[in-house]
């Protein structure tokens, strides 16, 4: 039976400083997974009209352009994308694409919102309301704090083993990594740390 390849994690950021810093820190933390940066709204947008790569996470900045200047932009701006407020709700018409407009596949995708606007600035419940797949993380907060989010939504979302899924659907232990400040770094970390702290029988 063919091992099951990680999907790969797409980064919606338009600062190369940012996009730049967290690739590297991706990729040398999920190595099994491809690290896809993306900078634009459009080019975004373009990746989830189709199915050819479907991402286990999108994480994704708030404040973005529609297209650099020198970019292949679509022939049509969209008409929500023009009015004045619209670099600053991209990141919000990205998910309501995502959810509205992709396939199944793409519907499913966590979210996790990346940006300097605090969650009442970027307006998050009237936007998510209850969608249980979507996460926030300012970017005032530790690295650390990402990553621990990044590893919540990537293994309890898509669990990749019987042993994960167990390790995550036990409060027990997951209040204790939270509570104690571990960071989880791979699926081998998973399972050591389930042994450290055993399912309670």
């Amino acid at each position: 039976m063919k091992p099951t390849i990680p999907a790969p994690i797409f980064i919606l950021e338009d600062d190369f400083q940012q996009s730049q810093t967290l690739g590297r820190v991706f990729r040398d933390r999920y190595k099994d997974r491809e690290i896809r940066l993306l900078d634009t709204e459009s080019a975004f947008r373009l990746k989830a009209s189709s199915d050819d790569e479907v991402p286990g996470l999108l994480i994704c900045d708030v404040m973005l352009p529609w297209a650099f200047p020198g970019d292949d932009e679509p022939a049509e701006i969209p008409e929500d994308v023009s009015q004045a407020d619209g670099y600053t709700r991209a990141g919000n018409r990205c998910y309501d694409y995502v959810r509205a407009h992709a396939s199944k596949a793409w519907k499913k995708v966590p979210v996790l919102f990346h940006t300097v606007l605090t969650k009442e600035e970027m307006l998050f419940k009237e936007t998510v309301g209850n969608d249980s797949r979507v996460n926030y993380v300012g970017k005032d907060a530790k690295l650390e704090d990402l990553l621990l989010e990044v590893d919540h939504l990537l293994f309890k979302l898509e669990p990749e083993s019987d042993e994960e899924t167990r390790f995550f659907t036990n409060n027990s232990i997951m209040s204790r990594i939270l509570t104690e400040g571990l960071l989880v770094k791979s699926s081998a970390e998973l399972l050591g740390l389930a042994d450290v702290f055993p399912t309670p029988t």
